[in-house]
């Protein structure tokens, strides 16, 4: 869900690029220690920016100020962890951002919060939850994936309500309108990654000794 150029005042757009630089600085520094312990992961990790990028290029005309797209970033999120997979949105809606003309550079801020650390957070947490009380991993996934797209786009309406003060509600509305299609594509595009890993790495192990790393207490 981006939001264009232009569409947030400059003190929100303050607001969001520091609270997501935060976040991506502990990325990268998570990143860094991945890429050392596993030098193997930069492969599935630039594999996986690609899809992200390609079908997050998907989008179709939203609100006025924004276009919707499956930012593809929740089956990231439980790869990687929530941290790294801000640093990878961030890369990802720069190059959309100059290529293809989606969001912006003022308000990257406010799209990487939504798409890169609200959407993969809530991802990590439904999938880990769904897990621990026993779903198949598949379902576990479908609901993380589900609730990372509504999540996200709650978020982007929440922008603009903190922007211009209108009504949460319809903001929401008209975002999930385009973007509940759009959803579906995610998932299946999740869904087909997943099956992917899981033919070479086995059911298991594909997400959980991530997720079990990300919420022990440091």
């Amino acid at each position: 869900m981006h939001i264009v150029e232009g569409y947030l005042p400059m003190e929100w757009c303050m607001i969001w690029y520091i609270i997501s630089i935060i976040v991506v600085v502990i990325g990268i520094i998570q990143l860094k220690r991945l890429i050392n312990e596993n030098p193997g992961a930069k492969k599935i990790l630039a594999a996986n920016g690609i899809v992200m990028f390609v079908v997050s290029a998907l989008g179709f005309p939203s609100l006025e100020g924004c276009n919707s797209s499956p930012a593809a970033s929740a089956l990231n999120g439980l790869l990687f962890g929530p941290a790294i997979t801000s640093v990878v949105v961030t890369i990802v809606l720069l190059l959309q951002a100059f290529i293809l003309g989606y969001g912006g550079i003022t308000t990257l801020g406010a799209n990487v919060f939504a798409m890169g650390i609200v959407g993969p957070l809530v991802a990590a947490i439904v999938y880990y939850l769904f897990n621990k009380i026993g779903l198949p991993n598949i379902i576990s996934l479908i609901f993380a994936v589900i609730f990372a797209n509504v999540f996200a786009i709650a978020t982007t309406a929440l922008q603009y309500v903190l922007a211009y003060g209108e009504s949460f509600m319809m903001f929401f509305v008209i975002l999930m309108m385009p973007e509940s299609f759009l959803i579906v594509i995610d998932v299946i595009v999740s869904l087909i990654v997943f099956l992917v890993l899981k033919s070479k790495f086995g059911d298991s192990e594909i997400f959980s000794q991530n997720l079990n790393d990300f919420f022990k207490i440091r």
